[in-house]
């Protein structure tokens, strides 16, 4: 059975990498201020993104789909953060942006029913979310808020600032043995076997 479109986010921004921060600002001002929070951006990426499609002989498989995705947290204080920092990142496209653009899985919202792909691939998904394609077209979000980390929420980092803050005390970094890359432990966390699982799909031992 296919996803139902109902069951998705379908509140979101499509931009790409070179898209500004002050052309996603003056995307997100035009939304109404208590709503900017339901959004999210989906940045298309130069690179090919890890898609989950049916195996051969059974089963589903992750392959390399061009374009691939990002997508990034609904934040509706942006301005203010790009303010603390300085005026001076306004002009900065997003894919110049260290750390700030993960692949995200990708799914065709056909292929997978919604139990599975929450119970099988959303959890080792970058940040919990699942983008969810319709003839290769995003049609909405797959995603899981309330899970997504074990502080009490899901952190993500902008211009190198946590969002939303988190006690220093409470920041756990893991580092991936394969992709050598690190990461804060909330993104990583899959709470449906208790793993660390990188973005790029990776097991990290603990």
């Amino acid at each position: 059975m296919a996803i139902e479109i109902r069951r998705l986010c379908t509140h979101f921004f499509q931009v790409s990498q070179e898209t500004t921060v002050r052309e996603l600002i003056e995307a997100l001002a035009a939304l109404p201020s208590n709503a900017r929070a339901q959004w999210y951006t989906i940045v298309q990426l130069n690179i090919p993104g890890p898609q989950i499609v049916p195996a051969v002989g059974g089963g589903f498989a992750f392959v390399d789909m061009s374009p691939g995705y990002a997508v990034l947290l609904p934040l509706a204080d942006l301005p203010d953060i790009v303010a603390v920092e300085g005026m001076a990142q306004l002009d900065v496209a997003l894919g110049d942006l260290p750390g700030l653009l993960t692949p995200a899985r990708m799914i065709e919202r056909t292929i997978m029913e919604e139990g599975r792909a929450r119970r099988d691939w959303l959890p080792g998904s970058p940040r919990r979310r699942l983008v969810v394609l319709e003839a290769g077209q995003v049609v909405g979000l797959l995603t899981d808020e309330l899970r997504a980390g074990g502080f009490g929420g899901l952190m993500t980092t902008l211009f190198g600032r946590e969002h939303p803050p988190i006690p220093k005390g409470r920041r756990i970094t893991v580092r991936c043995p394969v992709d050598g890359g690190i990461y804060d432990f909330a993104e990583v966390l899959d709470l449906a076997t208790n793993r660390l699982i990188c973005p790029q799909g990776h097991v990290i031992e603990e």
